[in-house]
């Protein structure tokens, strides 16, 4: 796993997400979570994990994105220790488990 650089937002494209989703906003604050794969800089069985977190009386594009390029194995061992049930990412384990 490593930092991805998400240069221009516009690089994502309807054929690149694999899975998106938004949590309901919970004091104003809305967490978000994209998994991508063909994207630029990266190999066959890479994908890029955006997660972001941002007051909902903003903007999609205000959110502040974390990026992380990681192998389907990294993300698989990442998904392995997800346990708690009102987490993105345990919306995202229960998807790939039907993917």
């Amino acid at each position: 796993m490593k930092e991805y650089n998400l240069k221009n937002k516009t690089d994502i494209k309807m054929h690149n997400v694999v899975f998106a989703t938004t949590s309901s906003a919970v004091g104003w604050k809305m967490k978000r979570l994209l998994l991508l794969e063909d994207m630029p800089d990266t190999k066959i069985d890479e994908f890029v994990l955006v997660e972001g977190e941002h007051c909902s009386c903003y903007d999609f594009d205000d959110t502040d994105w974390d990026c992380t390029k990681l192998t389907k194995d990294e993300l698989n061992k990442l998904l392995e220790k997800i346990e708690d049930l009102r987490t993105l990412r345990k919306e995202l384990k229960e998807f790939l488990a039907r993917y």
